[in-house]
């Protein structure tokens, strides 16, 4: 999360906007003698504020108020007490769709704010809130036009839309639904590459799209693997991620992948998955996840319209710079009209790391599509530092060897209680990984990290069953 006061030597149009914005706020909130206001976007990134910097205090404070202000039905104000008298009144920052496009942080003495019963609060900060919002949603706008610019886009030859052979499943709302399970339409994707990728639901038949011409011939063992990956049947588990300190409305869960048809499996296809990185076709697994997911998300909006949830998927490290990658995923969601923020991604961090300036290019695209980022077995080992200004990079997901030293090593607790200090700041969160004892839960605690995954909270289980 960087601080960006809005004043320097140059001029910045986009600055003088929100300094603007700023004026109007502060003239209708003159009663309550406000010490300061900032602005913030999705990322709890610092936009403009009044101060020159923030403090971590307040740093956690817009931090704390993205987790209350997700989902529909969710308040439109929080206030979280600084300490010293202080208190920071966030405002929840919306589009026309609900998803939260930002925060308004406005700090004042907690004795003023108690005198004035919140009356100035009744419909001085409207007018200001709706301007901000409008300044973000045309940000965001022109960031997507920027961002075609990227190799994801247009350098590296990823093909046009016209390019692509894409049918997609017709979402029927719940109310409308028939009784009659509806079978997923064929989500069929053929980027012109030397193996057509084709991805489907495994129980639809798929329709290749024809080999350009001129194409080099394809490796006859590749396209058996190839075809092998597509046909393997798959089912999708989550694994909830468990708060170790509470405040949040989200509900997080990591998808993990399974082989086979029915319920009861508890390995994942680890064989498959390396055999894929090693021939390069981990991409091609992960777009089989990635569609049936947002399949299912589009089908289960009673699930998460009201009670928020979030799902990571972890990624291979061949989908991180697969040029196509990201206009597949692009496509997808246009399709599905999901929220932003339902849907992230897990990447290795030690993968990251070596491919520091591709993971940055790759978490502007996600953050613009309204996807997280997460990194995954987290450990400050060499150059992972440097990924932590990554935009759109909401969570650090600890190396299981790390926390679980933390159990009796004090040097281990000293660069967990950093690590998840600097994440605080930062506005991202942090997990340990592979806990299996509840009795952890306070040492995490005291340790500041946000959440727990492992067996002793949430056993994986069908995706399926989450609507149970």
């Amino acid at each position: 999360m960087s601080d960006v006061a809005g004043q320097g030597d140059a001029p910045d149009p986009a600055a003088a906007q929100l300094e603007a914005i700023a004026q109007r706020l502060l003239a209708a909130l003159v009663p309550l003698r406000v010490a300061s206001v900032s602005f913030h976007d999705e990322d709890a990134d610092v936009l403009w504020l009044t101060e020159s910097v923030l403090g971590p205090d307040e740093h956690e404070a817009v931090r704390a108020s993205l987790e209350i202000f997700a989902g529909e039905g969710a308040p439109v104000r929080h206030e979280y007490d600084l300490g010293d008298g202080r208190i920071a009144l966030t405002l929840r920052v919306s589009h026309a769709g609900g998803s939260v496009l930002g925060v308004i942080m406005i700090i004042v003495e907690q004795r003023i704010l108690a005198d004035r019963k919140l009356s100035p609060l009744a419909d001085g900060p409207k007018a200001a809130t709706r301007e901000f919002a409008n300044w973000l949603a045309d940000d965001m706008s022109a960031t997507q036009v920027r961002l075609r610019a990227l190799p994801d886009l247009s350098a590296a030859g990823l093909p046009d839309d016209d390019d692509f052979d894409m049918e997609f499943v017709e979402f029927v709302p719940p109310s409308q639904a028939p009784a009659a399970p509806v079978a997923h339409a064929p989500l069929v994707l053929a980027p012109m590459s030397p193996a057509p990728v084709v991805v489907a639901p495994a129980s639809v038949a798929t329709v290749a799209a024809p080999v350009a011409a001129g194409m080099a011939p394809i490796d006859p063992a590749l396209d058996r693997h190839f075809s092998a990956l597509r046909a393997q049947p798959i089912v999708l588990y989550a694994q909830q991620l468990e708060p170790v300190l509470q405040g949040s409305r989200i509900r997080r869960y990591e998808i993990l992948l399974r082989t086979g048809t029915g319920h009861g499996l508890s390995q994942a296809p680890v064989a498959m998955l390396e055999a894929a990185t090693k021939k390069g076709l981990g991409s091609v697994v992960d777009r089989r996840v990635v569609t049936d997911l947002i399949v299912w998300l589009a089908r289960s909006v009673d699930l998460w319209r009201t009670n928020p949830i979030a799902v990571t998927v972890n990624l291979s490290a061949t989908s991180l710079v697969d040029p196509h990658f990201l206009k597949f995923l692009e496509l997808c969601l246009a399709k599905s009209g999901l929220p932003r923020g339902i849907l992230g991604f897990e990447l290795d961090a030690t993968v990251c790391a070596r491919q520091a300036q591709r993971t940055r290019e790759f978490a502007e695209v996600l953050a613009v599509l309204g996807c997280k980022l997460v990194l995954d077995d987290f450990s400050l080992a060499e150059g992972q530092l440097g990924l932590l200004e990554t935009k759109g990079l909401r969570m650090l997901k600890l190396h299981p060897q790390l926390t679980n030293a933390a159990a009796t090593e004090q040097g281990s607790q000293a660069i967990v209680s950093g690590i998840a200090q600097m994440a605080r700041v930062n506005g991202m969160h942090t997990c340990a990984k592979s806990v299996e004892s509840t009795q952890q839960l306070s040492l995490l605690a005291a340790l500041k990290v946000d959440f727990a995954q492992g067996f002793a909270f949430s056993v994986p289980r069908p995706l399926a069953d989450l609507r149970a």
